[in-house]
């Protein structure tokens, strides 16, 4: 059939309109309490969520809300977000709340005790919680061959240490056995030495850990890493970074305490 220049020029234009509209941008905003936080869109930072909304083109994106100033265990707030054409879509987001949860001895078994009575497990000591509540109740830690120990969990996130003493032990036992007494010096002098063995082995085992987390974190973020952005190199060195955590702070206690008993003989 012969097209007429008049219809030509409207098909054209029709189809000129549909391609504009087709490239034109929609906008994301974040809706957030920590406006500093870096916006991240299918792997790319965008920004601070202050700086919103971004320009994107019209399509789902997994987007993320990244803690800024914080290295590769930065809490973050994961979602999907459908940007349409010339629409600004509005996401709400909040970083979660982190409880960092250590015992001595480690790899004690953590629950927390809701208000109204009910447990919930949480995991094997060291433990970091993102959640998006503060934790509520008391933690528990309980461990073979030591009583249980618990604490108030805290309001707004933050580190909890729960130490547990062996069964059959008393605070008073504890004290003895960590500070110089009346005791013979050979007893006094086994004591130092196990103070000064334990100080080393948890200072090996700190800069150990450190290393593999730093090891998986490089692997994490290498740009030129096949296992780049790979989720479990990421809970790795976060697990390795608080493990390498709790040994140092081992290893500082015990030169602490060896501190002490060597100032007050």
């Amino acid at each position: 059939m012969r097209q007429t220049p008049m219809r030509l020029l409207t098909l054209a234009f029709l189809f000129a309109s549909g391609a504009a509209a087709a490239q034109s941008p929609g906008y994301l905003a974040i809706e957030t309490s920590t406006p500093e936080a870096l916006v991240v869109a299918d792997g790319v930072v965008l920004g601070a969520a202050s700086e919103g909304p971004f320009a994107l083109a019209a399509q789902t994106y997994a987007v993320a809300l990244v803690e800024a100033g914080v290295g590769w265990d930065a809490r973050r707030a994961d979602a999907s977000a459908a940007v349409a054409s010339g629409e600004t879509l509005t996401l709400a987001l909040d970083l979660p709340v982190r409880t960092r949860i250590e015992s001595l001895p480690l790899h004690a078994e953590v629950l927390l005790v809701h208000p109204d009575g009910t447990q919930e497990a949480l995991g094997v000591t060291p433990l970091v919680l993102d959640r998006p509540e503060p934790l509520r109740g008391r933690l528990v830690a309980s461990l073979d061959g030591y009583a249980d120990a618990s604490v108030a969990a805290p309001e707004a996130g933050g580190k909890v240490a729960l130490v547990l003493r062996p069964d059959g032990a008393t605070e008073a036992d504890l004290v003895a056995y960590a500070l110089p007494t009346q005791r013979r010096n050979t007893a006094r002098t086994a004591l130092d030495i196990g103070f000064g063995v334990a100080a080393i082995a948890a200072g090996a085992v700190a800069v150990h850990y450190k290393f593999q987390a730093d090891a998986a974190d490089d692997q994490y973020r290498g740009t030129t890493s096949m296992l780049r952005g790979n989720d479990d190199l990421r809970d790795d060195a976060i697990r390795y970074d608080t493990i390498s955590g709790v040994a140092l702070g081992v290893s500082t206690a015990s030169l602490g305490i060896l501190a002490i008993r060597f100032a007050i003989r």
